[in-house]
């Protein structure tokens, strides 16, 4: 059994804070997992390790966390101390998308110990992780340290490891209302190929006209977000940009965009058993389209609310 390379997809802070703020990996933190190697002799290693990959590819993380743990008790079994770390990292990712913020922290620091107790550094990609999800868990200023030291890292850390970091501290920046480091983090992401970092940038452009109080310019960038995410399988960061162009409609008075975005939200986060925030958004749609006169739209939305309701059950 073998360590395996680390996949570089995921999307990062995925979540909603007070104004519905932001996605992450689901837009932050670790974005690459393991791809196992066929191992003689412990081929249930592998094969856990690969449906586990695979469903992840897929948005299928519930199924992703299972595969891993499966494969985690394999790489115990046989004390191969590099695929423990590995297949550890690889779950506090899944925890992560999946919106498991304490979970995703418990197996990161796990990881971490597997790390240093081999005598190992931290690899960078981890501590973006821990940054995430301590970010997520309502602990800003120890995101922020973290963030810092990636940023310090000598050799630096890997390209798309460092955009993440710079797409968390604009985060951070944007909570804090400061668009002077908000533009810092815009200017430091550049003008990246990949998909998954474009959303990146998007979303905080949008934060950053949200500062600004161009509402029309937040909205569609938040769209923008919201189709890249979905293209990318991200459907929890997908969403919460869904809800930030609805509460950027909102400011710019079209109440009835924004009636739409927030039940196309709900209807995802609903579906993806993220009940919490769905009932939320059906209240914010329902609101918005009787405010605007729109019956079908709050036709719809309450329709949608025995869904969120219906998914939140166990299975």
């Amino acid at each position: 059994m073998t360590g395996a390379i680390r996949h570089r997809k995921i999307g990062w802070l995925l979540g909603v804070f007070t104004l519905v703020c932001l996605c992450f990996w689901a837009g932050c933190g670790g974005s690459r997992q393991v791809r196992p190697e066929i191992v003689e002799g412990d081929r249930e290693f592998d094969q856990s390790s690969r449906m586990a990959r695979f469903a992840f590819d897929n948005g299928q993380i519930p199924q992703a966390i299972a595969g891993y743990q499966r494969a985690l008790g394999r790489a115990y079994l046989a004390d191969d101390l590099k695929a423990i770390a590995d297949t550890l990292y690889n779950l506090a990712v899944c925890h992560l998308r999946q919106g498991n913020y304490a979970e995703s922290m418990v197996h990161a620091e796990k990881a971490q110990f597997e790390w240093t107790a081999a005598g190992h550094s931290v690899p960078a990609d981890l501590l973006l992780v821990q940054a995430v999800a301590l970010y997520h868990l309502g602990f800003p200023d120890r995101s922020r340290q973290i963030s810092a030291d990636i940023l310090s890292i000598r050799p630096a850390a890997s390209p798309e490891t460092l955009s993440r970091t710079h797409f968390l501290r604009g985060i951070l920046a944007a909570d804090q209302g400061n668009s002077d480091l908000l533009r810092l983090a815009i200017t430091a992401l550049g003008e990246p190929s990949l998909p998954a970092l474009q959303a990146d940038r998007l979303e905080l452009i949008g934060r950053l006209a949200l500062l600004d109080g161009r509402w029309d310019d937040a909205a569609a960038a938040f769209d923008q977000t919201a189709r890249l995410r979905a293209a990318n399988r991200n459907y929890r960061p997908m969403a919460t940009a869904l809800a930030n162009a609805g509460h950027a409609c909102e400011r710019a008075k079209r109440l009835e965009d924004a009636a739409y975005r927030y039940l196309r939200a709900a209807r995802s986060a609903a579906l993806s058993g993220d009940t919490t925030r769905a009932d939320v958004w059906i209240q914010e749609s329902m609101r918005l389209a009787e405010q605007s006169g729109a019956l079908s739209l709050l036709q719809a939305a309450r329709h949608l609310k025995p869904l969120a309701v219906d998914e939140s059950q166990p299975q």
